[in-house]
């Protein structure tokens, strides 16, 4: 199974970053092995990444109480 879910077609907003050359190879290839457009893979992968940081929920949570 995958890391993440083949793309959806939901809604998006633009994020302009730089990455490195060997980065965007990745990305690209993976993007391909899911048939999924690049910026659904960047996506997930941040989204996913953000959601396992355990500090960062807990902060989050502080925030929020």
């Amino acid at each position: 199974m995958p890391f993440i879910e083949p793309q959806d077609r939901t809604e998006r907003e633009e994020l302009k970053f730089k990455i490195r050359p060997e980065v965007i190879s990745l990305v690209e290839e993976y993007s391909q092995f899911l048939n999924s457009e690049q910026w659904y893979v960047v996506q997930e992968v941040l989204r996913k990444s953000i959601e396992a940081d355990k500090e960062f929920r807990k902060h989050r949570d502080q925030k929020a109480a």
